[in-house]
């Protein structure tokens, strides 16, 4: 196996694993949960002066999936330090420009369990007021229970009731998954932004970057869209299909387009023979420049949400997913159900949801 193989076997036999040990992972919690500093009161808005923010997963997608609720505890605690706990370094650069004060690394791995136990040394020793586990899966959960803090946050369960002493809420009206954590800022009082922040925040460099990158793309008189056929699973579609689609694309543009290829490790041949591409290992650049062409086509939900907050014009084709759930957030990008035949493609557009 190699590539997009691995990580869906990965992928699933993590699922088997978590149905395996789900009837342990409340005992094994409570068993590792710190609560040196634990208060029993709910800490007043205006005492919290040090944050953390627990997300331990090493998908791409999730990390964007982050930042709504970065952005809002940011805003709602303006006088506070907020730190991340995430799984990787590479992670670190989606919160880059943000003003978090301190980003720290699980390096979680039976290859490196001695990174993961220096981590865990150095967060004990620190004293937070308030520690946040918004999608609080099992890794989540042993992390946060090791560390200590006055007030420890995630949605309500009754399996992990024990290191989240202070969630008051079991579930949230938002739909989509990127907002649904925002409902444990709001069950604590707080009021949300009328507009949900979802982007990375660029510097003056990086923009300038990606406007140059842009303009070697284009070619004059045509509109410039990218597209990125990479996926998993069932949502990878065949060479044919991506076609199809970029035909019926072209096609209700009612001119010629010009496409740019976006290539990777696991696609390093273009499927146009004469199209320009595109291969950026810097994820950041990648988007700065996405973001100053006519539009980005893509069919997987990682490649998509760096798009999305890079501020880019996005075309999500969804065949798997569900596009209300993990679907676009930008108010320039659209959801789109795709429909396969072997000669034609048919694009439905999909209701935005909160």
């Amino acid at each position: 196996m190699k590539g997009m193989a691995v990580k869906t076997f990965l992928r699933n036999f993590d699922k088997q694993r978590r149905r395996l040990t789900h009837q342990l992972e409340p005992k094994l919690a409570g068993w590792l949960n710190d609560d040196s500093l634990t208060v029993h009161e709910p800490m007043p808005h205006d005492q919290v002066k040090r944050i953390l923010i627990v997300r331990n997963n090493s998908r791409i997608g999730n990390m964007y999936f982050l930042l709504p609720f970065v952005h809002q505890v940011l805003r709602l605690y303006p006088n506070a330090t907020v730190d991340l706990l995430l799984n990787s370094p590479w992670q670190g650069e989606v919160f880059k420009n943000l003003g978090i004060n301190q980003i720290h690394y699980s390096n979680l791995s039976f290859k490196s369990p001695d990174k993961a136990l220096a981590t865990i040394r150095l967060l004990k020793q620190e004293k937070y007021d308030l520690l946040f586990a918004p999608t609080a899966g099992a890794c989540d959960t042993f992390l946060s229970a090791v560390i200590p803090a006055k007030n420890k946050i995630a949605f309500k369960k009754v399996k992990t009731e024990q290191v989240f002493t202070h969630s008051s809420v079991a579930d949230s009206p938002f739909r989509h998954g990127a907002y649904k954590p925002l409902s444990i800022l709001e069950a604590m009082g707080h009021e949300l932004d009328n507009t949900l922040d979802h982007h990375i925040v660029f510097d003056s460099k990086e923009l300038s970057s990606g406007i140059q990158q842009a303009r070697k793309l284009r070619e004059e008189g045509k509109p410039t869209f990218a597209f990125f056929r990479g996926a998993r699973g069932k949502k990878k579609l065949s060479d044919h299909a991506w076609l199809t689609i970029l035909a019926e694309f072209e096609r209700k543009q009612e001119q010629s387009v010009n496409w740019v290829e976006v290539l990777s490790p696991d696609i390093q041949q273009p499927l146009l023979k004469d199209s320009r591409t595109l291969a950026c290992k810097d994820l950041r650049q990648l988007g700065a420049t996405l973001r100053y062409l006519d539009g980005f086509l893509c069919c997987d939900t990682g490649p998509l949400h760096l798009a999305d907050a890079a501020g880019a014009t996005c075309f999500g084709f969804y065949t798997e997913t569900c596009p209300q759930r993990f679907g676009l957030m930008g108010e320039k990008c659209h959801a789109i159900r795709l429909f396969l035949s072997e000669e034609q493609a048919e694009f439905e557009p999909v209701l935005r949801m909160a």
